[in-house]
């Protein structure tokens, strides 16, 4: 997704890539970013919508049929 621009690179302080959907896609609920803690360390997670879900599928469908 970061190839078609829906999502953006990023790297966490803890050298890690968390790649997040760029911020109209968040705006239109196709994907939400919560934050969640594992041994004491907070990072982004981002979660499809039913939507979001639908354009991947989409896209995907498209690109197989290239």
């Amino acid at each position: 997704m970061v190839e078609v621009g829906w999502f953006r690179k990023q790297t966490s302080t803890f050298g890690g890539n968390r790649n997040l959907p760029r911020k109209p896609l968040q705006d239109s609920k196709m994907f939400v970013v919560k934050q969640e803690t594992r041994n004491r360390v907070n990072f982004p997670v981002a979660y499809a919508s039913a939507s979001g879900i639908d354009m991947v599928v989409d896209a995907w469908d498209k690109r197989a049929a290239a």
